[in-house]
């Protein structure tokens, strides 16, 4: 016997992956943030300061990919 397999709607893919990006980009947002944040805190001459640049610089990765992923999907939502 065979079982059914469910395969969703392109578009229902496109929108949930479209959402994800979404979360991704206000979460790097937040974390260039904490980073920017905690350069402004602590002086440059302590390690700490440079976690806050790291921190910031994966901030902004993240915040290049994320919009990247979002436009895209939200090209395929569009053609779906």
């Amino acid at each position: 016997m065979q079982r059914a397999v469910f395969h969703r709607h392109p578009k229902t893919i496109a929108k949930l992956q479209a959402i994800v990006f979404a979360i991704l980009l206000i979460a790097s947002i937040g974390i260039g943030l904490a980073g920017a944040l905690i350069m402004q805190t602590i002086p440059h001459d302590q390690i700490g300061f440079y976690l806050g640049m790291g921190l910031a610089a994966a901030g902004f990765v993240s915040f290049f990919w994320s919009l990247v992923g979002l436009v895209i999907n939200l090209v395929e939502y569009q053609g779906a």
